[in-house]
């Protein structure tokens, strides 16, 4: 539950109950700016019992429910493409949002929601005439009003809408309902939601990044279709990746990594229209014998371009965030299991491209950065993982190379250099 919440919006003198609110900011606050998928975080090392880190949540990813459901049928959320109104407002040439991406409603009472893990959340979205109220409420909490209005559109990125501080470190629930435009007063009626950004501990000290991608991950399970794709987005960002994704369409279907002396786990992968519900378990092998599964709907319903169908394309077709968790125990073992659930007919595809874990294994990457982390797979045995000593075989590995490649260096220099010290006549 929540300690101590404070609040906060982006600007400095809006009042939600006012007839205006003031002008919006144009640009991201210097404390949680968006991170692409699978781009290493910034950790804020200050802390002398904790490392924290920011966590990003695109408006793509599986992780944020929308209610009622994004759908073709229903019309209640829009995105880039399916916009019209917003194209009017401002054209997309002239945004900047996080991959491209957004989910937008003029519906009283469609709700935003999503569980994460962490003392603080902060909400990004647009502001303007079109907006109007809406309510953040945490862990069933009192449900704060505020206003996304603004007389003038902005320009650029994304602005702060609402950030919550001071809740106690651990798993929370947070409720976004649109309320619309309020009697008597001048706003619009519209939300907008671009990404959230969450603060979260992911360990003490200076934590290494691990990651399992590409051939890894086929040793983890009973994967049967690989797929190499390049992805260029045009909107957005406009970050290129060149990904490996593993997936499958099969119910029943799983991908099983252990691992140990790990604080922090993410897991990456792609979404669209051909893809369906899918299941994440993290079993800890304690005493106790914790077990956590949570059910996501992968699907989404956009697709690649194709003339035979009529979906939209997805804005955004590199990876999202799947799933993340944090306060894991580094001393304790633990099982990821990845599995396909969904029952529909013909099959869903769920895929994977990146699991990546925090912990006191890994390679210490530049914020920032898409270079791949350490691999935390032992290469002798894929379907452990590693986990049997937390990956440290792959550190035995690299030093059984350099130790042989130091004794065939002294094996060369006794042959070359024997006659001169009298070693050919032993």
């Amino acid at each position: 539950m929540a300690d101590t919440t404070t609040r906060s919006t982006s600007t400095t003198t809006a009042d939600p109950n006012g007839a205006t609110s003031s002008p919006a900011t144009t640009t991201n606050t210097t404390d949680t700016p968006a991170l692409v998928p699978e781009a290493a975080p910034r950790f804020d090392t200050s802390s002398a019992n904790a490392t924290y880190a920011n966590l990003t949540i695109d408006s793509f990813s599986p992780i944020i429910d929308y209610d009622p459901p994004m759908s073709v049928d229903t019309g209640a959320w829009h995105t880039p493409i399916t916009d019209s109104i917003l194209s009017e407002i401002g054209p997309l040439s002239q945004r900047d949002w996080h991959l491209g991406t957004y989910m937008r409603s003029e519906m009283p009472n469609a709700t935003i929601s999503f569980w994460f893990e962490g003392s603080e959340l902060y909400l990004y979205g647009d502001r303007g005439p079109s907006y109007g109220a809406f309510s953040v409420q945490v862990d069933g909490g009192t449900r704060e009003l505020r206003s996304a209005y603004t007389p003038a559109q902005p320009i650029g990125g994304s602005s702060l809408l609402d950030a919550v501080r001071g809740l106690s470190e651990g798993q929370h629930n947070a409720v976004v309902t649109i309320a619309g435009t309020r009697a008597g007063l001048v706003e619009g009626s519209g939300f907008l939601l671009d990404y959230v950004v969450v603060r979260q501990k992911v360990g003490t000290g200076q934590p290494k990044i691990s990651d399992v991608r590409g051939a890894d991950l086929e040793k983890l399970g009973s994967w049967k279709t690989w797929t190499k794709d390049e992805v260029t987005v045009q909107q957005g960002q406009n970050v290129t990746q060149t990904k490996t994704i593993v997936s499958s369409s099969a119910k029943g279907e799983s991908l099983t990594y252990s691992f140990s002396n790990v604080t922090a786990i993410q897991i990456y992968g792609t979404r669209n229209a051909t893809h369906g519900a899918y299941s994440v378990s993290l079993t800890s092998y304690s005493p106790s014998m914790n077990r956590n599964t949570t059910i996501y709907n992968g699907s989404f319903p956009c697709d690649f371009p194709n003339q035979t169908n009529n979906l939209t394309r997805c804005e955004w077709r590199g990876s999202v965030l799947k799933h993340a968790a944090v306060n894991l125990d580094p001393a304790t073992n633990y099982t990821l299991k990845l599995e396909n659930t969904d029952d529909s007919a013909g099959g869903r595809i769920f895929d994977v491209d990146l699991i990546r874990t925090f912990g006191g294994n890994g390679v210490v990457l530049e914020p920032g950065s898409l270079a791949p982390g350490g691999s935390g797979l032992d290469a002798g045995n894929g379907s452990s993982g590693g986990a049997a000593d937390g990956g440290t075989q792959n550190g035995a590995l690299r030093a059984d190379a350099v130790g042989s490649s130091f004794a065939l260096v002294v094996l060369l220099w006794c042959l070359l250099f024997r006659d001169v010290f009298g070693f050919g006549r032993l």
